[in-house]
């Protein structure tokens, strides 16, 4: 079913011209995927339309083109995720440790968007502003996880997942804030994780390993096994730490979608120029 959507672009003719983008939506939300099953550009015209601006309907559609191109590589990156930097709700504290948060494995409400998986009884921490970790910071906003919990060593497959819409077939890029500190690792310790989602699984390891409060990012892709993909994030190494935070996932442009960009561009280039000369 083809939805209607705003799009924030513009285009300034004279006389003043409105395109109408309709997009043909794979999913409900179809400003949020990169792929896009067809577009339609209506020409609507708010003031009388001169000859001229008639003998231009191919320029119209070529500038429509751009339109679309211009606008389609934003979509593409909206982060498909809620609450990436677990930063929706507060921590409260609840295990003796002021502003961090224990949070059972089976939990599926206190933190929006994300469930905690474990055996029974196993935690993690949800950490805010204010908690008596010494050096530690959220690499992003005041908010970010602990995977070890309250169990040193007792890390193994726990952590949180989130199930969101993809497409089958569709690449994925994931991204992730790996923490890792010295005071909770040892001298030069290593933190670790494994991350799953679609066709990806793999175990992502600290770089930085000599500092008491470091982050490191991480982009990884994978592919979409079907309409609906759970990514999944669980301790591997530590001692005593594994941070995460600023996750998010975002769709992959296809090569079709640059290629119309730099058309688009070339196409707009071209009118600027032509424009510019018919005035000089």
């Amino acid at each position: 079913m083809q939805q209607r959507v705003a799009i924030a672009c513009a285009v300034v003719m004279e006389p003043p011209l409105v395109l109408e983008v309709v997009y043909g939506g794979l999913n409900r939300e179809p400003m949020a995927q990169s792929r896009v099953a067809c577009a339609v550009v209506r020409q609507r015209v708010l003031t009388p339309c001169t000859k001229e601006l008639l003998m231009k309907t191919t320029t119209l559609s070529l500038l429509a083109g751009a339109v679309l191109a211009l606008c389609v590589p934003a979509v593409a990156s909206a982060n498909l995720l809620t609450n990436g930097g677990f930063e929706v709700g507060t921590p409260v504290g609840n295990h003796g440790d002021a502003h961090s948060q224990r949070l059972l494995a089976g939990d599926n409400t206190s933190l929006a968007g994300w469930a905690v998986v474990g055996d029974a009884g196993e935690d993690i921490a949800w950490i805010g502003a204010g908690h008596p970790y010494n050096v530690l910071t959220a690499s992003e906003g005041s908010n970010f996880l602990d995977l070890t919990g309250w169990q040193a060593g007792g890390f193994a497959g726990k952590g949180v997942v989130q199930t969101f819409d993809t497409v089958a077939g569709q690449q994925y890029t994931v991204g992730f804030d790996l923490g890792n500190s010295t005071d909770y690792n040892n001298s030069n310790g290593i933190s670790g994780l494994v991350v799953s989602a679609g066709s990806l699984n793999q175990l992502v390891s600290s770089v930085t390993n000599n500092s008491r409060n470091a982050w490191d990012h991480f982009e990884l892709r994978f592919v979409a096994q079907s309409a609906h993909t759970t990514l999944s994030f669980t301790g591997a190494q530590a001692i005593h730490y594994i941070g995460l935070d600023n996750v998010s996932v975002t769709a992959v442009p296809e090569p079709e979608t640059y290629a119309m960009l730099l058309a688009g561009l070339g196409v707009m280039g071209a009118v600027a120029r032509r424009r510019k000369a018919q005035q000089a």
